[in-house]
């Protein structure tokens, strides 16, 4: 497996959890939230899963039929959004040929990655779970389960802590 692999997803070799499936032996994934949620600032850092549910990088598991995945990919797009206005901005000011070939590099590449994740939210959320089969929703089930059920899902609650006789 490798980092792009893991990033754009969509691997298709079986694996140990989809042969448990298929054996009738029940299995879930635990997580508060998918690898691509809204979460955001403290949440993120408390309850983010980080990128630890690798199922969500295999095809079979549907992550993109997730009801967080279109919000999120909606998010990641708004925060590129500006990040490449700015780089635009930078380009009419950078009087270097290598700086200004490099800022034109980042910029295709957040260019390209919004084109991807646009591309992306026709098929993904309630567009896509409601194309899956009996067997592909109890494999997205079981790998994608959260908290969300939970009445304090996503609450953070601040703890006093002492350490060395200081509050």
């Amino acid at each position: 497996m490798r980092n792009e692999e893991i990033e754009r997803g969509g691997m298709i070799w079986k694996t140990y959890p989809e042969r448990l499936q298929e054996a009738g032996i029940t299995w879930k994934f635990y997580q508060n939230e998918l690898t691509n949620s809204v979460l955001t600032g403290e949440e993120d850092a408390w309850l983010g899963n980080f990128g630890c549910n690798l199922l969500e990088c295999f095809a079979a598991y549907n992550v993109e039929a997730y009801s967080g995945f279109a919000p999120a990919l909606q998010a990641q797009i708004a925060d590129i959004m500006p990040q490449t206005s700015k780089l635009e901005d930078e380009v009419g000011k950078e009087k270097d040929p290598r700086a200004l070939a490099r800022l034109r590099t980042r910029i295709e590449h957040a260019q390209k990655r919004i084109t991807e994740l646009q591309a992306q939210l026709p098929d993904s959320a309630e567009a896509r779970y409601g194309r899956l089969t009996n067997e592909q929703r109890a494999l997205h089930h079981a790998a994608c389960v959260t908290n969300a059920g939970d009445p304090n899902y996503r609450a953070l609650e601040s703890l006093p802590f002492e350490g060395e006789g200081k509050a």
